[in-house]
């Protein structure tokens, strides 16, 4: 998942579909908001894809922690982590 701060844009790949969206930021606060995905049907990875969606919907903070993001729920729990890599 790649994010544009310039145009606080939201953009990758969930699992099987594209997904857009956008996302705020203020802080340590970090929402996402009207996601979207492409409408392809996988045999495998549905569920982690489902999953994923749903993580993002519950992001309220995040962290850096080395050359991963870690983003948290209301209650600091983790929900969804990613390592920092290079741009296709």
């Amino acid at each position: 998942m790649t994010l544009d701060p310039a145009h606080h844009h939201a953009s990758g790949f969930a699992g099987c579909n594209q997904l857009t969206g956008d996302y705020t930021l203020e802080g340590e606060r970090l929402m996402f908001s009207h996601m979207a995905t492409t409408l392809r049907m996988c045999l495998h990875g549905m569920e982690q894809e489902e999953a994923f969606l749903k993580a993002l919907r519950a992001v309220a903070r995040w962290r850096v922690n080395g050359a991963r993001l870690v983003l948290l729920d209301e209650d600091y729990r983790a929900i969804a982590t990613f390592e920092a890599g290079a741009t296709p």
